[in-house]
């Protein structure tokens, strides 16, 4: 596995946390400033598609608006939602367009790097059972308990 020095996350991934904390009523301008985003590049007619962000700035996303979301489930409730967001971000509208829940699952063990470079997903078959777990590739950097909560939601 190779070590990612500057790893990063896209700002899709954001758009998505963001829209659903702000449906339950945490105010997206404030954690932008929290975690050191300027709030206008969410803003649509600049279309930002593509665009990343620090992993720094993500994980600092992620954890401001646990805090302020005020549920101790945030990320398991968000990952429930993930349905409603399927077009928020091309790796989603693609495991969305799978025949099946395997070549899915496929889909984003294979372009999971198109959403965020700090973890690079595996699964694991043993007989019957499947383990789905991921390898961090920056050493020193974790993610938020509800960051992976989503994932696996």
């Amino acid at each position: 596995m190779a070590i990612v020095k500057n790893a990063t996350a896209s700002i899709d991934m954001i758009r998505v946390l963001l829209k659903y904390a702000s449906e339950k009523g945490v105010n997206p301008n404030e954690v932008c400033r929290a975690a050191g985003l300027d709030p206008a590049i969410f803003d649509s007619r600049e279309d930002p598609a593509g665009k990343r962000i620090s992993i720094g700035q993500f994980n600092a996303a992620w954890n401001e608006t646990a805090s302020r979301a005020n549920d101790t489930d945030f990320g398991l409730h968000l990952g429930e939602k993930m349905l409603d967001y399927h077009t928020g971000h091309i790796l989603f509208t693609v495991m969305m367009n799978s025949p099946d829940v395997g070549r899915a699952i496929d889909k984003f063990l294979r372009y999971h790097c198109l959403m965020a470079d700090i973890i690079q997903p595996r699964i694991e078959k043993t007989g019957h059972d499947v383990i789905l777990f991921w390898e961090t590739v920056v050493p020193g950097v974790t993610l938020h308990r509800h960051h992976a909560e989503a994932i696996l939601g």
